[in-house]
């Protein structure tokens, strides 16, 4: 994505900004949504009209590790021969390295959602081993988390 596009799609948003232009949001933000509950974050997302932010059918963990972080969103599209050559020259200009589908991780900084998604692997990795001794069809556990 160039410089103008993140400025185009978040163009109300007046806070500091990444160098690509990705709005920033502040650290003192971060910090303080670490303190509320998720109801209390749909609340003002709907009150601002951000009715669709919301993925349904989550399963709460009792272990309840803490997922806050700047995210970074990617889209991904079946290939088309004819786009992904117009995406690969964009990406190849843009000086993007590796499969089109790494590449948001360029985009991901310090405290990211991705950095803290260890901690939740780790926590599936070890429900998974537990899963796999209870239960002998369960033949192999593979991953790092």
């Amino acid at each position: 994505m160039s410089r103008p596009q993140p400025l185009d799609y978040s163009a109300i948003y007046k806070g500091e900004r990444f160098p690509d232009g990705r709005p920033k949001v502040a650290d003192s933000i971060i910090e303080r949504v670490q303190r509320i509950s998720i109801e209390e974050a749909w609340s003002v997302l709907r009150r601002y009209g951000y009715n669709n932010q919301f993925e349904g059918n989550w399963v709460t963990n009792p272990a309840d590790p803490l997922l806050v972080g700047r995210a970074a969103t990617a889209a991904f599209a079946p290939l088309r021969p004819d786009v992904n050559d117009i995406i690969a020259a964009k990406g190849k200009s843009d000086g993007r390295i590796g499969a089109q589908n790494s590449w948001v991780i360029d985009t991901l900084v310090e405290d990211g959602i991705l950095t803290n998604c260890e901690e939740m692997g780790q926590y599936l990795l070890q429900g998974l081993l537990d899963l796999k001794e209870r239960y002998a069809f369960i033949k192999a556990v593979r991953g790092k988390g």
